[in-house]
């Protein structure tokens, strides 16, 4: 804001000295021809003047600013680039000693996890063996009760057969003059085609007989 200032106080000194010297250099009868008072002509020259200057003040202040903040956001990308190479060597360091430390934790701890590994299998057999004799006990019983429930159902099964036996031979009975009433028309349309296909059979017999002759 201080440029606006600037600009506003050196305007109206400029435009209060423009108007004095342009009052000066006019005559008396050039004076009488205007009815405003010089003071009032060199004070309304001095504010549009400080006004003209306080616009530029403004927009050299509004520059300015815009140039510090580049000038900041330039300073700290600066500032951050210098820091991460700076720390770059130190992270390089860590890591490569944190890969060192994972790789030896790794070394000391397969031992371990070997061992582990072995006891798991271990027990997991032996799981296996105290598991083994329930389970062929639990198999030989649903394999018994399976017998016995097919065993106790073969009787109702033997009864439902016997019991649909004459339901089966009425609806054969049934059926048996539909059956041979279509079979006798089957053969009936058989011997037909046959009896019709009989003159062709023989006109091509004659004409392949002429061929070959």
């Amino acid at each position: 804001m201080r440029k606006l200032w600037k600009g506003a106080l050196l305007g109206g000194a400029v435009g209060a000295a423009v108007a004095g010297a342009q009052l000066a250099s006019q005559d008396e009868a050039d004076r009488d021809e205007f009815d405003d008072d010089p003071a009032v002509k060199v004070a309304r020259a001095a504010g549009q003047a400080a006004l003209a200057g306080a616009v530029v003040g403004f927009l050299l202040d509004r520059r300015d600013k815009r140039r510090a903040a580049r000038s900041k956001r330039a300073t700290y990308l600066a500032g951050t680039m210098a820091l991460a190479e700076a720390a770059r060597p130190k992270l390089e360091h860590a890591a490569g000693v944190a890969k060192k430390k994972a790789s030896e934790a790794a070394e000391v701890a397969r031992p371990h996890l070997e061992h582990a590994a072995d006891v798991a299998k271990k027990k997991a057999s032996e799981a296996a063996e105290v598991a083994r004799p329930h389970l062929e006990h639990a198999a030989d019983v649903a394999k018994k009760k399976a017998s016995e429930a097919a065993d106790a159902a073969r009787p109702r099964l033997e009864q439902a057969a016997d019991a649909a036996r004459p339901r089966l031979e009425q609806a054969a009975e049934a059926a048996r003059p539909h059956l041979g009433h279509a079979a006798d028309v089957a053969l009936r349309k058989s011997a037909d085609a046959a009896e019709a296909a009989v003159p062709r059979l023989e006109a091509m017999a004659v004409a392949a007989r002429k061929r070959a002759a």
